[in-house]
């Protein structure tokens, strides 16, 4: 029970470093306050998945990992749970539906180098009581797209996207990150039986000299990624649209609205379009342009209203459930918003008509 019980603490802390490491823009410094959460579970000791693998040197020691995972799974639920009521806003499906996209051998190599990580974090944090040995690693397997299962754990359980394609892959993710932890930390567990005669004072020499190489190789390498991540995944991080597939929408002829507006009480049409979202992910589209939306007089862009919905096709309340359930299943959504016009029933241009030059809009409009 005491290993469950810190396994969950394990897996609510890898959920808090998840959580902010969405909710900021700048990816390296959400990188670096990820850490925070392994930190913590280190200094604790907390029960990690990905970080008690690589140490299991017997069967007893083995059998507790479903232990571990289960509780690890229960605390990232907890987190993405909490992260729901809270109306933190963080939205996880495109992240989940770009990593189910991923081939699973591509996956898998992915979490065998992540493991990697997590082991040298752990045995070199144990070994100097150096922070930066949790830091850099974290940091490194995060910004270079390694895949951590308990991490994904977190974002799969805020994105609700479970599946049997979501439980394969997160399988193969817990088997690469133990093979990457434990095969790297084989020569740790057997490396001094093979070292033949060298004397103690020598092998003690020889570890303080491996760790701080290992260190200047890891800020090296560091240093090298972040300003890569400068220059190039800043300029990426707004551009999600150029390698998106979109599909493209026209809902009031989908929907078979009238061609005219006669202002009644709101039709749901847009809803008969929920459907159409599976369709568009099954058919390899990520985005979704849409419109045009907003109340107008007949074909959509002699707008009247630009805060409703076009009465033809619903209500507000319409449009949030449509654009909510795009997002879960990892789609996004552009609408089509024509401000450089309106219809003639909108409500500034009806003012001008009223009062001509005496009109406080009489000039939003240009012949």
């Amino acid at each position: 029970m005491t290993t469950f019980i810190k396994s969950v603490y394990a897996g609510f802390m890898i959920g808090v470093g998840g959580c902010v490491y969405l909710s900021v823009d700048n990816k390296i410094v959400g990188s670096l306050l990820f850490s925070f959460g392994l930190l913590t579970i280190v200094v604790q000791g907390f029960s990690l998945y990905t970080g008690k693998i690589g140490f299991v040197s017997n069967v007893k020691e083995l059998m507790t990992m479903p232990i571990i995972i289960l509780g690890n799974f229960t605390g990232t639920f907890l987190m993405a749970m909490f992260c729901k009521v809270g109306g933190l806003g963080i939205s996880t499906e495109a992240l989940c539906t770009k990593k189910l996209g991923c081939p699973l051998w591509s996956f898998f190599a992915l979490s065998v180098l992540c493991g990697i990580m997590m082991y040298l974090a752990i045995d070199n944090y144990r070994k100097t009581k150096n922070v930066i040995f949790i830091i850099a690693p974290v940091m490194i397997f995060i910004l270079s797209g390694f895949e951590h299962s308990i991490a994904n754990l977190f974002y799969f359980s805020v994105a609700g996207m479970w599946n049997g394609k979501t439980i394969l892959w997160l399988l193969v993710n817990i088997l690469g990150n133990g093979i990457g932890a434990w095969v790297y930390g084989w020569e740790g567990k057997f490396g001094l039986k093979l070292s033949g005669v060298s004397c103690k004072w020598q092998r003690q020499h020889d570890r303080k000299k491996s760790h701080w190489k290992k260190f200047l190789y890891l800020s090296l390498f560091c240093t090298k990624l972040i300003n890569r991540s400068i220059f190039v995944r800043r300029k990426l991080a707004m551009a999600w649209h150029d390698e998106a597939v979109f599909y493209h929408i026209y809902p009031l002829g989908l929907t078979g609205a009238p061609k005219q507006n006669s202002y009644e009480e709101p039709v749901h049409r847009l809803n008969t379009l929920i459907p159409w979202i599976s369709h568009i992910r099954e058919i390899g589209c990520n985005a979704l342009y849409i419109g045009p939306l907003f109340e107008s007089v007949g074909h959509g862009y002699e707008t009247t209203d630009y805060k409703k919905l076009d009465c033809r096709l619903g209500d507000n309340k319409d449009l949030t459930n449509f654009v909510a359930e795009c997002h879960r299943q990892g789609i996004r959504v552009i609408l089509d918003g024509v401000f450089n016009h309106t219809g003639r029933d909108f409500f500034a241009f009806q003012d001008i008509k009223k009062n001509r030059e005496n009109s406080p809009y009489k000039d939003w409009y240009c012949n």
